[in-house]
């Protein structure tokens, strides 16, 4: 079975929903916003979201949707107990891109699996065209058998016999 965080309905807006935002914003709330010159621009614009007011009916209607998405990520996924695909769907981007541009690219297959709250581990696994490493991920709804077959998959790669 082939998937893709899109066939799965990805939701880059429930993974930085407000309530997490406001999580953030109040466990910076003793230095934030008075010392904001202190913050990177990126950590200070999800702080100042996080300020933004809600009310629990709209957390507890976000937490419903992240919810009824879970649901449907599991029906969407089967009865699979492993899905292996490259961590990041991209290369290596240059060190002097801006990370914030990039980061839904970046992370959209461990934020997907972190949202769903199953384990992952990547497995280093060769090099890319220009020679820079590559990771496979592996997730699954439990642990040992995200083990399991992360450790089958690294031997298989250090044994030439096994390839």
């Amino acid at each position: 079975m082939r998937l893709s965080g899109r066939r799965l309905g990805h939701p880059l807006e429930l993974l930085l929903t407000a309530s997490r935002l406001a999580a953030a914003a109040h466990v910076h709330r003793k230095t934030f916003p008075a010392q904001r010159a202190l913050y990177g621009a990126d950590v200070a614009h999800k702080l100042e979201r996080g300020l933004e007011p809600q009310t629990v009916a709209q957390q507890l209607e976000r937490m419903a949707e992240a919810e009824a998405w879970k649901a449907g990520c599991r029906e969407r996924l089967g009865g699979a107990q492993v899905v292996v695909m490259p961590t990041i769907p991209i290369g290596p981007p240059p060190v002097d891109v801006d990370e914030v541009s990039l980061r839904g690219t970046v992370f959209a297959h461990t934020q997907l699996f972190n949202h769903l709250g199953w384990p992952s581990i990547t497995i280093p696994c060769g090099t890319d065209r220009d020679g820079m490493p590559v990771g496979m991920m592996l997730s699954g709804p439990g642990d040992d058998v995200v083990l399991g077959a992360a450790l089958a998959l690294e031997a298989a790669i250090r044994d030439p016999a096994l390839r």
